[in-house]
């Protein structure tokens, strides 16, 4: 027993790095996911997207709550990312699911070493090709290198008073998470490789929320550098909690019933 309660001492020093004197104080969060949604008749499949080496943070522990359901935890092919499907041959009523971690802060983020990725360009006609192209030059007369490029064409994004451009190619875009899926594709045409991440303010006092940032790849620097999609303001948020990099949809269920997903 000794032997082991000092195997899980140091195990908790040398790798996750908690504090050994009294007086550090451990930085300890709980975070839930919460999915709901409506079943359709027949089998039902719900598929979330999981934690995976946030930088910055370790999971100490985590749990997976959905009665009666099958369960499969699983790598993309990359190594980026990680989910969990659920899944149930018949379900009747509204479903709940759960994930739960159990995260300590362990240092600052340390380099993202993925290779980039260009993403493919949009297929744009008239009059949506010139408006992208116009506000794109603009964008160029205002930036130096990609981040900066990044973070002119988010501010267009987000203005309060967009120009005619941007009101004709952001229809039917009016959640952030389809802009930055588009930014991307904007930036590639002009070859530059950017991709959304999710996040969660540990530090907010409010509720919860999973928020999409855009990445830019600094070929200089060779380095991802994080921008902020309301504000354009370049750098990784102290608090920022990575819950993925995949480039799905945080939930996606079968069929896509009513769903509902939120975290606490």
């Amino acid at each position: 027993l000794i032997a082991v309660g000092m195997a899980a001492f140091v195990y908790k020093w040398k790798v996750l790095k908690f504090p050994i004197t009294p007086v550090e104080q451990a930085e300890v969060w709980e975070v839930q996911a919460r999915v709901e949604y409506q079943p359709r008749s027949g089998a039902n499949r719900a598929v979330l997207q999981i934690p995976l080496d946030p930088p910055g943070y370790s999971i100490l522990d985590e749990n997976f709550m959905a009665r009666g359901y099958g369960m499969n935890t699983e790598r993309s092919r990359d190594g980026r990312s990680r989910e969990v499907q659920w899944t149930i041959r018949r379900a009747r009523g509204a479903q709940a699911l759960y994930y739960r971690a159990t995260i300590y802060r362990d240092g600052t983020p340390g380099p993202d070493t993925d290779r980039p990725q260009l993403q493919s360009p949009p297929e744009l006609e008239e009059p949506f090709s010139s408006a992208a192209q116009s506000l794109l030059e603009r964008v160029r007369e205002r930036s130096v290198d990609s981040a900066s490029f990044a973070a002119e064409l988010l501010r267009e994004f987000a203005s309060s008073t967009p120009s005619q451009e941007v009101t004709l190619l952001l229809q039917g875009r009016s959640n952030d998470y389809d802009r930055a899926r588009f930014a991307t594709e904007l930036l590639a045409i002009r070859n530059i490789a950017a991709r959304v991440i999710q996040g969660l303010r540990l530090e907010e006092t409010a509720a919860g929320e999973l928020r999409p940032y855009l990445q830019v790849y600094d070929t200089d620097a060779n380095e991802w550098r994080t921008l902020d999609l309301r504000s354009g303001s370049i750098g990784w948020p102290d608090d920022l909690f990575l819950w993925s990099k995949s480039g799905k949809s945080v939930l996606e269920i079968d069929g896509s019933p009513r769903a509902r997903f939120d975290i606490r």
